[in-house]
C-alpha cells in the first residue's frame, strides 16, 4: 500500500471542477435543491449519515446516486451493484460478489474491506481474460482497477495494478515474485478528526470530495 497525494494519484493538477448541478456545490441542505438529481443524491446521503443500522445499505444507495450525477453513466456505462463474478482460487471456482465497499465505524478496521477489494480485482482480471479467451482475443498481462472504500460518505481512493502473474498465482496457489503495488488516496478535509462523523456533509467537505470524485472518472470511463 502506497499513500499518495491529489496530484500524484489522480495524475492532474488541479483537480477539475465537478460536473455536477450548482445547487450541489453551493447548498448544504436536500430542502434547498433545485433539481430533482441533487435532492434525491443528498436526500439519501442524509439517511447514510443518520447511522440508523436500518440504514447502513443506503449506502451502495448513495454511490450509485452520486456516480450518476457526476457523469459516470453514459450509453457505454451503466452501473451494476452486487454483481457475482467468478474468482479461481488454488484451483476451486468460487463467486464473490463486487459491490460498493463498506466498512465499520473506524479507519483501522478497513483492512478487511481492503483484502475484499483486492479479491475482486482479481476476480475482475480473471473474469476478463476469461472473456477474452472465450472470443479468441489475446488475454491483457495487467490493468489497472479502480477501487473505492465508504464508512458513510468518507472515503478511500484506490488503484490497484492486478497482473497476469497475481492472478495465476491465486489461481493455482503459488508465490508471486513480483510485488503488487496499490495506490491509496485519503482525502486530506479541513476536520479530518471529524472525518467519519462529518464525511460530505459539511460544505467545504462537499467540495474536496466531490473534485476527486470528477477526477477519479478518468480511471472508470476510457475515452
Amino acid at each position: 500500500m502506497e499513500p499518495q497525494d491529489a496530484a500524484t494519484f489522480f495524475k492532474v493538477e488541479p483537480l477539475p471542477e465537478p460536473h455536477v448541478p450548482a445547487d450541489m456545490l453551493n447548498k448544504l441542505e436536500a430542502k434547498e435543491m433545485t433539481y430533482l438529481s441533487s435532492f434525491c443524491t443528498l436526500s439519501v446521503m442524509d439517511l447514510v449519515m443518520s447511522g440508523v443500522p436500518s440504514e447502513e445499505l443506503a449506502v451502495d444507495d448513495f454511490a450509485v446516486c452520486l456516480f450518476d450525477i457526476l457523469g459516470y453513466t453514459n450509453c457505454d456505462v451503466a452501473l451494476h451493484t452486487h454483481k457475482d463474478i467468478e474468482l479461481v482460487i488454488c484451483g476451486m471456482c468460487m463467486h464473490i460478489k463486487t459491490d460498493f465497499r463498506r466498512i465499520s465505524s473506524t479507519w483501522e478496521d478497513r483492512g478487511d474491506a481492503e483484502v475484499q477489494l483486492v479479491a475482486e480485482a482479481v476476480a475482475g482480471f480473471q473474469s476478463n481474460n476469461k472473456k477474452c479467451f472465450l472470443a479468441g482475443i489475446n488475454p491483457v498481462l495487467d490493468v489497472l482497477i479502480p477501487g473505492i472504500i465508504m464508512t458513510g460518505t468518507a472515503l478511500v481512493f484506490y488503484k490497484i495494478c492486478v497482473m497476469k502473474e497475481l492472478a495465476n498465482a491465486v489461481m493455482y496457489s503459488t508465490f508471486p515474485q513480483t510485488p503488487t503495488i496499490i495506490h491509496l488516496h485519503v482525502p486530506s478535509l479541513p476536520h479530518s478528526y471529524h472525518c467519519l462523523s462529518e464525511g460530505m456533509k459539511p460544505l467545504d467537505n462537499h467540495h474536496i470530495t466531490l473534485h476527486r470524485y470528477e477526477a477519479f472518472k478518468r480511471f472508470i470511463i476510457l475515452k
